[in-house]
C-alpha cells in the first residue's frame, strides 16, 4: 500500500468489524457456517481491533461476525476498547448467547444498539432455519432488554428478518409478534448466492453506484463491501489489504480506484453483483433490500431492576401450567391458552416456587406477565395457599393485543398459586410470553382486592380435578 496518499476517512466509510468466523449455530442460508458451508475459525486479535478503532472517525461502529460476535472470547474487551476511544459500539448477533448477565455487562459498558437475527416466530420453524438455536432464548432476552429501557431509555433493540418465499406474506404477523418486545423489525432480501438477491421488498429499478466502505474481516484483511466479505470466505483475495500494514483510510482510497476500473479484480466482480440494491433508495428512503418497521414504545415495559427491585428467578415456570375446566394449553416458546366459555372459569394455574429470601411478612413480590390477548378478556391474579382468596389485586386484560400485567403480592409465601381465568361471557384466548418476578420493598398501601372481586372467585375444586 506504499505510495498511496493518506486521506481523511469519513464516518460513512466505516464498514464495521466482523470479529470471528466461529458460530454456535448453523443457519440453512448461511454462506459461512451453514450445512453446506466451509466453516472456518478465524478471529481477530485485540491489537487488530484496536488499530482499526484508533484509525476511524469517532461515532457509531458495528460489531458483528461471519460467525457470532459473542463466540469471540474478546468480545467484551472489544466493546470496552471502542468506548474508551470515543466510539458508540453497536452489536449484531444471533442472540443465542444473550443471557441477562451478558446484557447487563453490555449495558454497563455503554452498548445501546443491539440487532438480533431472527427469521421465524414459531419455535419449530425457527429450529429448522437456525439449527441449534431456540426462539425462546431470544424472546426472553428481548423482554429483559425491554425492561431495561426504564433505566436505559436510549436502548434500541431491533430484529433482522431474512425474507424467504413463504415468509414474504407473513410480514404483518411478524410485526405483531415483536410489538411490545423490540423497537424495530427489519425485513431484508435474501442473497441466495454470493452476488444475487431474491425476495426484494420493492422494485429494483435501474442500477446505482455502491458506497465503498472499509470492513475489518476475521482474517485481518479489509473489504470494500458486504459482497466481498462473502466472496473472500472461500477465495484467496490477495488484493485485499491487511490491517497490520494498512490504515482504513488508505484502504478506502485503494478500493475506490479498483471500483472505478472495470478491468480490476473488484471491477470484474462488480459487473455481476446485485448488492447495489442496498444503496438504491426510493422517495420514502427505503431500498429494494430493506424495509424497516419502527415499533416505538408500544406495550408497557415490564418492571425494571433498580434500587427498589431485584429479579428473583425460578418463581414461575410456564411449563408448570395446569389446565383447568377443560381449557386448552399449548406450551411451546410461549403458553397459549384457550379458556372454557364460562365466565369466571379458571383456565390455568401455576404454583409459585418462592425462595426463602423472598418469603415472609412484609416481603412483596412483583410478577410481570407479558401477554397477547387474541380474543375475549382475561384475569390474572395470585391465590393464597388455601386456594380460597386472592392475595393480590386481580389484573384484567380487556383489550385485544400485546400488553403487560404487573401483579403485586404482599407477604409472598410458598404454596400460593397464580391463576389465569376467563372473565368474558364467552371463551377467551391469550398467549403468555414470559413471567418474570421481582422482590420489592413493602408498599405503604395494601394491594388486596375489593370484597366484590373476591365474591366473584370460583371454588378451586377444579384445581383438584385438573384436566
Amino acid at each position: 500500500m506504499k505510495g498511496l496518499k493518506l486521506v481523511v476517512m469519513e464516518q460513512g466509510e466505516v464498514g464495521g468489524i466482523t470479529t470471528t468466523e466461529v458460530c454456535n449455530i448453523s443457519c440453512v442460508m448461511c454462506h459461512f457456517n451453514g450445512p453446506k458451508a466451509v466453516r472456518k475459525q478465524g478471529t481477530l486479535t485485540p491489537q487488530e481491533v484496536r488499530k482499526y478503532l484508533e484509525s476511524i472517525p469517532r461515532g457509531p461502529v458495528s460489531f458483528s461476525s461471519t460467525g457470532d460476535f459473542f463466540m469471540d472470547p474478546n468480545a467484551l474487551q472489544h466493546l470496552r476498547t471502542a468506548v474508551e476511544l470515543g466510539h458508540e459500539p453497536r452489536v449484531q448477533t444471533n442472540g443465542q448467547l444473550l443471557t441477562n448477565e451478558l446484557i447487563d455487562e453490555m449495558l454497563a459498558i455503554g452498548v445501546r444498539h443491539i440487532s438480533i437475527s431472527v427469521d421465524a416466530i414459531e419455535a419449530d420453524q425457527y429450529r429448522k432455519i437456525r439449527r441449534g438455536g431456540e426462539l425462546s432464548v431470544i424472546v426472553n432476552a428481548c423482554l429483559y432488554m425491554r425492561a431495561k429501557k426504564r433505566r436505559y431509555p436510549d436502548l434500541f433493540v431491533e430484529i433482522n428478518n431474512v425474507l424467504f418465499r413463504k415468509t414474504v406474506p407473513l410480514q404483518p404477523k411478524f410485526v405483531e409478534f415483536w410489538r411490545g418486545k423490540v423497537d424495530q423489525v427489519n425485513f431484508n432480501a435474501e442473497y441466495y448466492d454470493t452476488f444475487k438477491f431474491r425476495n426484494t421488498v420493492s422494485d429494483r429499478g435501474e442500477r446505482c453506484d455502491c458506497q465503498i466502505r472499509a470492513f475489518l474481516l476475521p482474517n485481518g484483511q479489509l473489504s470494500p463491501c458486504c459482497a466481498i466479505v462473502v466472496h473472500q470466505h472461500v477465495n484467496n483475495l490477495e488484493w485485499l489489504p491487511h490491517i497490520r500494514d494498512t490504515e482504513p483510510a488508505e484502504a478506502i482510497q485503494h478500493f475506490q480506484k479498483l471500483y472505478a476500473d472495470p478491468s480490476s479484480p473488484l471491477g470484474q466482480l462488480c459487473q455481476h453483483c446485485d448488492w447495489w440494491i442496498l444503496f438504491k433508495r426510493n422517495e420514502t428512503g427505503e431500498t429494494p433490500y430493506l424495509r424497516s418497521v419502527p415499533l416505538g414504545n408500544d406495550g408497557i415495559p415490564p418492571v425494571a431492576e433498580n434500587d427498589d427491585f431485584a429479579e428473583v428467578g425460578g418463581v414461575l415456570n410456564l411449563a408448570d401450567a395446569l389446565a383447568c375446566n377443560g381449557a386448552t394449553l399449548v406450551n411451546d416458546v410461549s403458553l397459549c391458552i384457550t379458556t372454557a366459555p364460562q365466565q369466571w372459569s379458571y383456565a390455568a394455574a401455576m404454583p409459585l416456587h418462592v425462595p426463602t429470601e423472598a418469603c415472609g411478612e412484609g416481603t412483596e413480590l412483583v410478577i410481570s406477565v407479558a401477554a397477547t390477548v387474541e380474543s375475549g378478556r382475561i384475569g390474572i391474579g395470585v391465590l393464597n395457599q388455601a386456594q380460597d382468596a386472592f392475595v393480590s389485586k386481580e389484573i384484567y386484560l380487556t383489550e385485544v393485543g400485546p400488553q403487560t400485567a404487573e401483579i403485586t403480592v404482599a407477604d409472598c409465601l410458598p404454596g400460593q398459586w397464580l391463576i389465569i381465568r376467563n372473565i368474558d361471557a364467552g371463551p377467551s384466548s391469550v398467549t403468555i410470553h414470559t413471567m418474570r418476578t421481582f422482590a420489592a420493598r413493602p408498599m405503604e398501601q395494601s394491594s388486596m382486592p375489593a370484597e366484590e372481586e373476591i365474591a366473584n372467585l370460583v371454588s378451586l375444586e377444579s384445581l383438584r380435578g385438573r384436566t
